[in-house]
C-alpha cells in the first residue's frame, strides 16, 4: 500500500486525538536495545577503501517528470516505504505531516541545489509550495521544511473542521491560511503578521506558528515535531551504522539487508523508507554518494561524523 495512502488511511482512523507526546520518551530494558553478537556485518572486514570508479551516480528515485513538485510528491511515496509497523510507530505515522526537508531536493539527484533552488523559489512565489520553519537544535539551522499547496490545504482544512466550535480559533486559522496565500516566506516579523500578541499565542499553542527569534515567528503546523523527531532518529541510526563500517562506508545494498534484519528488532523505534532517508543524509551533506564496481555506495562525511 502506497505510503501516502496509509497515512490517510490512518489519520482517518485515529482522528488525531490520541496523544503522542509520551512516544517521545525513551523506554528502558533489554527490548531498547540490538546485541552484537547476534548481529552480523553485510560485509567482510577490508583493508582498504572501496574503489571510486565515479561519482556520477543516477538518481535514487527515477522520474519522468523532474519538476520540483513531482519530486516532492515522489519523496512523500516512498516516505515510510519499508518500514515495519508497530502500534508506536503506526501513531507516529498517521500524526506525521507529509512534508521534506528543503536539501532532500538536491539529495535526491546528487547536484549542485543552485538551479533547484531557483525552480523551488519560483513554485514558492507562484503557490504551488509552501516552506515551513524548522527549529533545529543542532548545526544544520538553515534547513527547512516543504509541503505542497494541496497537502498544506488537506492539512488546514482537518484543522478547520476539527475546532469548528472553537470560533476564535477557527477564525485565526482562516486569516493564517489567507496570508499565506501572498506570502512564501518561512518566517515573518511581528508586525507583517498583524496580529496581536493574543493571536500569536492562540496560534503558537496550536501549533500553528513557532518563536523564531525575539521578535519574529515561524509558520509551522501541528505535528510537526513527529516529522522532525523521526528525522532525528533516522539520521542517527544512519550514522552509527556507518560509524560501525570499515572507513566508515558501505554498499547500498548493506542498507537495505540491515533494513530486513536489524531495524525491524528495535520496535520502539520508527525510522523513514530507506530511500527517503538517502536523499535527506546526502542532501544535508552526512554522507557521499559514489559508484563502485559493486554498485552504488556510501561514504560518511566529516559532518557526519560530527553530526549528535
Amino acid at each position: 500500500m502506497p505510503a501516502a495512502s496509509l497515512m490517510t488511511r490512518l489519520r482517518r482512523k485515529s482522528g488525531n486525538q490520541v496523544k503522542i507526546d509520551t512516544l517521545f520518551s525513551k523506554k528502558k530494558g533489554p527490548s531498547g536495545s540490538v546485541s552484537k553478537k547476534n548481529e552480523r556485518s553485510a560485509v567482510p572486514s577490508r583493508q582498504a577503501p572501496l574503489k571510486v570508479f565515479s561519482f556520477q551516480i543516477p538518481p535514487i528515485l527515477i522520474m519522468n517528470d523532474s519538476s520540483v513538485c513531482n519530486c516532492i510528491e515522489e519523496l512523500i511515496k516512498y516516505m515510510f516505504e519499508d518500514v515495519s509497523l508497530t502500534r508506536d510507530s503506526e501513531l507516529l505515522i498517521s500524526n506525521c505531516p507529509r512534508v521534506i526537508v528543503e536539501t532532500q531536493l538536491a539529495g535526491l539527484f546528487h547536484s549542485d541545489f543552485t538551479s533547484i533552488s531557483r525552480e523551488l523559489e519560483s513554485e514558492i512565489r507562484i503557490g504551488g509550495v509552501r516552506r515551513l520553519y524548522l527549529h533545529r537544535a543542532d548545526s544544520f539551522s538553515g534547513e527547512s521544511c516543504l509541503v505542497l499547496r494541496s497537502e498544506l490545504n488537506e492539512i488546514y482544512q482537518f484543522y478547520l473542521n476539527k475546532h469548528k466550535d472553537n470560533k476564535e480559533l477557527l477564525s485565526l486559522i482562516k486569516k493564517l491560511q489567507e496570508f499565506l496565500q501572498t506570502h512564501g516566506s518561512s518566517s515573518y516579523p511581528t508586525e507583517e503578521l498583524n496580529l496581536s500578541l493574543q493571536e500569536r499565542r492562540t496560534l503558537t499553542a496550536a501549533g500553528f506558528l513557532t518563536l523564531d527569534g525575539t521578535d519574529s515567528y515561524g509558520i509551522s503546523l501541528p505535528n510537526l515535531g513527529v516529522f522532525t523527531h523521526i528525522l532525528h532518529s533516522s539520521r542517527k541510526d544512519l550514522i552509527q551504522f556507518f560509524k560501525k563500517r570499515p572507513f566508515y562506508e558501505c554498499i547500498e545494498i548493506s542498507l537495505l539487508q540491515r533494513n530486513l534484519s536489524i531495524t525491524t528488532k528495535r520496535k520502539q523505534e520508527t525510522f523513514f523508507g530507506w530511500k527517503f532517508r538517502l536523499c535527506d543524509a546526502i542532501g544535508a551533506g552526512l554522507i557521499d554518494a559514489f559508484m563502485t564496481s559493486c554498485g552504488r555506495a556510501y561514504r560518511l562525511t566529516r559532518r557526519g561524523l560530527e553530526y549528535k
